[in-house]
């Protein structure tokens, strides 16, 4: 089949693939917002007042989430104002969610010593799941001492 100006017409796969990375990006647009939310409903009380002991329990009651999930979304929420650089690459699709949740996690755990470009230049390269090892690895080198309480604690 061959479309206009001899050109082939796009085949059905890639028409699936090229829909499916359309719609990934929409959802992680959309997971950056529903993080922005978590966070600010963090900042309030009306967890508590419906009876729940933290923001992450309530947003795992009521949002059908992992205890995981619920807790990767406030904290990426929480540092979103901090993260400029990486949520603008996830709103053009150069990293996803998944990548743009381990940097916050990343970012939390150093604070001060974070430097996001470095880190968002690797999650542009990496899969989340090598990725996830180049975070541990950065807190690792910018705080030794405390992610090995980190492990110990988790052990």
């Amino acid at each position: 089949m061959v479309g206009g100006e001899g050109e082939a017409a796009p085949r059905a796969g890639e028409l699936v693939a090229q829909e499916l990375i359309r719609r990934r990006l929409e959802i992680d647009l959309k997971e950056l917002e529903f993080s922005y939310l978590a966070a600010a409903f963090a900042a309030t009380e009306e967890y508590d007042e419906q009876g729940f002991d933290s923001p992450v329990s309530w947003i795992k009651a009521n949002c059908h989430m992992s205890g995981g999930a619920a807790a990767d979304r406030v904290c990426a929420g929480g540092q979103f104002e901090r993260l400029g650089e990486s949520a603008a690459a996830v709103s053009d699709g150069a990293i996803g969610f998944a990548h743009f949740a381990l940097i916050a996690r990343t970012a939390s755990a150093l604070g001060g010593r974070f430097h996001e470009a470095g880190l968002l230049r690797q999650a542009t390269k990496l899969s989340v799941r090598r990725f996830r090892n180049a975070c541990l690895h950065a807190r690792h080198s910018a705080d030794p001492e405390g992610c090995v309480n980190e492990e110990k604690e988790g052990v």
